[in-house]
């Protein structure tokens, strides 16, 4: 779905050899053509390496493809009637030998150009960006360091004429990480451009993707990229695959809201929330070993007496369950005197679990996101964890206005019954406690 938001998609360091790409290409979206340069295997163990994939949407003409030469893949489009010459590249550990091929492919070519790919070189703050002589705008980066393979890089593109997007351009003028791995951050990942190209690029920012150590680089055009009518027979096809496709994710996201709303009046109800709050380990024990005999004994008569038993065994057990929770429902009711005490009833620990669960479903799908997305990157997105957070710091400085206030009978009676009650075993005790651990103090 991420692939799908652009009309041109480069991956480089894919490690995809052609038997791996045949699988692949299935599963990849239809509405691209594809270009592979397959992985290569230093021996014949183990993975191969390196191995870039280019993709453009079918609707956009893509002309002159060039794919020889190792780590680099070149190509035409047409944007704003005038033609583009696009480059990614993957230098294998910033090999000058790479860079020098790519000076010979476009040293002689004076169309528009975007160079855009891992370079594995760091250039620090080098790159300033300077048309005919004059000096544009310095460039800034997080990355403060510059080594043999960023000098190299920097000479090639001065010699060029050519300018580093990123840190000089709208949306990354802090030069983000562009690389996070084991040993740390690095800015390896560059776009590069020309002094025609320059004035066309709208903004260039660093996505935040998880699925690799590499970020994605962003190029938003000032102008669009001129589409093709394409009304043949294969056009027509991709046409019908896109609304066929776009139909279907409507249809699931209706029916993920309709049973959502299912679970949320559920969950608001006197019977939603807590449920079989009396189902315990020895409950769930008993149903599987009743389950067990049933898949394996069902046909055989001599033993329809035994599993009746069984039955019966797993029924009353649940039974006496019920009846206890129901007892030690009860017994709390009985013994709450004030509002207090209902609220402490009412927000019970599994039930305050359940509805965070609720919540958590409630966000993804809102935001459209699939069972797949680990719950981490849900929290971190929406800063959950930081609004808990800052609710906390609100409740410690709360309590301290508590400690010092000493007029304010509300406050006197609120202290006291804190310190008259075993604060750290109920909920909110516990709840609090938990605050403090996590967030290093006692």
């Amino acid at each position: 779905e991420y692939v799908r938001k652009f009309e041109i998609v480069n991956l480089t360091e894919t490690w995809i050899e052609e038997k791996g790409w045949k699988k692949m290409e299935a599963w990849m979206p239809k509405e691209f053509k594809w270009e592979i340069q397959y992985a290569t295997r230093d021996k014949k163990k183990g993975r191969g390496s390196g191995g870039m994939i280019v993709g453009v949407k079918k609707n956009i003409r893509m002309k002159d493809v060039q794919k020889e030469t190792r780590g680099i893949i070149s190509y035409k489009v047409k944007i704003k009637g005038e033609i583009w010459r696009i480059i990614s590249i993957y230098n294998r550990e910033g090999k000058k030998r790479t860079l020098e091929e790519l000076e010979e492919k476009i040293e002689n070519e004076r169309e528009k150009k975007l160079i855009i790919g891992d370079f594995n070189a760091r250039t620090a703050q080098k790159g300033e960006i300077v048309w005919n002589g004059e000096e544009e705008s310095k460039r800034t980066s997080k990355d403060k360091t510059i080594n043999r393979q960023g000098m190299d890089l920097i000479e090639k593109i001065e010699k060029m004429g050519l300018g580093i997007l990123n840190g000089n351009k709208e949306e990354d003028e802090q030069g983000k990480w562009t690389f996070t791995g084991t040993m740390g951050k690095s800015v390896i990942d560059y776009a590069i451009c020309n002094a025609e190209t320059w004035e066309e690029i709208k903004s260039f920012k660093i996505g935040e993707r998880t699925e690799a150590d590499h970020q994605p680089l962003v190029v938003e055009m000032k102008a669009k990229i001129e589409e093709i009518e394409d009304w043949s027979e294969e056009g027509i096809k991709i046409y019908k695959e896109n609304l066929k496709r776009r139909k279907t994710e409507k249809k699931e996201h209706r029916k993920n809201g309709k049973n959502l709303v299912e679970e949320i009046k559920k969950a608001i109800t006197k019977d939603g929330i807590g449920q079989k709050t009396w189902w315990d380990k020895k409950c769930r024990n008993s149903k599987t070993k009743l389950n067990r005999s049933l898949r394996t004994n069902e046909k055989r008569n001599d033993r329809k007496k035994r599993i009746d038993r069984k039955k019966q065994r797993h029924n009353k057990l649940c039974e006496r369950k019920r009846k206890e929770d129901r007892e030690r429902e009860q017994k709390r009711l009985a013994e709450i005197s004030n509002e207090t005490e209902i609220w402490r009833y009412i927000r019970k620990e599994k039930e305050w679990k359940e509805m965070e669960t609720l919540q958590e479903r409630y966000i993804r799908w809102t935001l459209g996101l699939d069972r797949c997305t680990p719950g981490y990157i849900v929290r971190e997105e929406t800063k959950t964890e930081q609004i808990s957070i800052e609710a906390g710091g609100r409740v410690l400085k709360y309590q301290e206005k508590m400690k010092r206030e000493t007029e304010n009978e509300i406050l006197k009676e609120c202290r006291r019954e804190i310190n008259n009650t075993e604060w750290e075993k109920t909920q909110w005790g516990r709840r609090m406690k938990m605050f403090y651990e996590e967030g290093g103090t006692s």
